[in-house]
């Protein structure tokens, strides 16, 4: 039977704060892609809100049956930019043509399996994927000491660390994985906007935006295309998620916050 909506919440990493956070045990770097986080089995692919994603039968009439991977789809590139290889893939990711889908790769970094440990699950990725058209997202150990020290290149959105004898935990967000990123982000809610100024007067000036039950607004980083784009497909928009940056996340308040990019593949508010 096709299945049109996936009832699958994936598992989160915490954001790094102090090392005394990290659980105890062997811990594997990787670099943190920064692609659409898609799950997907021998039947078909479903964003993380557990929609169907259309045209990569490529990718998925690969996979062995009985399982489901998790990965992040990225276009097959050469980008050093992360953010124009992630607007790239997220444009492709909506595109109805499938010939140019064919340029999205899975890398697959977990398979669902609740009682097995996080080293068990990657040796079962090399042994179930051997033969499939993904990537398997590369691991390699590294203490704890030097985990603080660790230096995010300039193409790269940052690592994630994993505690190898850590049990999947759907929908939950654990410490026995964590994030180490470029900066501080936020999902918010698009709740609307206001026209702009000067060159700006006819089209939007900012974004509206929830931030723990307050307006924010957001102008700074919305490039032209972006305020065309919104504006033009505002029906569609209004309720869809933003990632934002900013000097620092308040209580009540963002200080400077700048727009980085849309998130199709949220739906809740949330700080990593």
């Amino acid at each position: 039977m096709k299945i049109t909506k996936l009832d699958f919440k994936p598992m989160k990493a915490t954001n790094l704060v102090n090392l005394k956070d990290l659980k105890d045990g062997k811990h594997w770097k990787s670099e943190k892609k920064d692609g659409i986080l898609c799950i997907a089995s021998s039947e078909g692919a479903w964003s993380s809100l557990g929609n169907p994603i259309t045209g990569i039968s490529h990718i998925w009439k690969t996979l062995p049956p009985g399982n489901f991977f998790l990965g992040e789809l990225l276009i097959e590139d050469s980008y050093n930019d992360y953010q124009k290889r992630f607007n790239l893939t997220s444009g492709l990711v909506r595109n109805k043509q499938i010939e140019m889908k064919k340029q999205l790769r899975l890398h697959i970094f977990d398979i669902f399996l609740i009682e097995t440990p996080w080293i068990s699950r990657q040796m079962q990725l090399k042994y179930l994927l051997q033969h499939s058209n993904v990537q398997i997202v590369e691991q390699t150990p590294i203490d704890t000491k030097d985990i603080k020290s660790l230096k995010i290149p300039k193409n790269s959105e940052g690592f994630i660390i994993n505690e190898e004898s850590a049990f999947y935990q759907e929908g939950k967000r654990i410490k026995e994985q964590i994030k180490i990123k470029q900066c501080q982000t936020a999902d918010l809610e698009i709740i609307g906007w206001e026209p702009g100024k000067g060159k700006y007067k006819d089209t939007i000036g900012k974004l509206v935006c929830m931030y723990k039950g307050y307006q924010v607004k957001i102008g700074s980083g919305l490039t032209d295309n972006d305020r065309v784009m919104i504006l033009a497909n505002w029906d569609s928009i209004e309720g869809m998620f933003a990632e934002v940056k900013a000097m620092k996340f308040g209580e009540t308040s963002i200080r400077m916050p700048i727009f980085v990019r849309l998130r199709l593949d949220k739906n809740e508010f949330s700080i990593d």
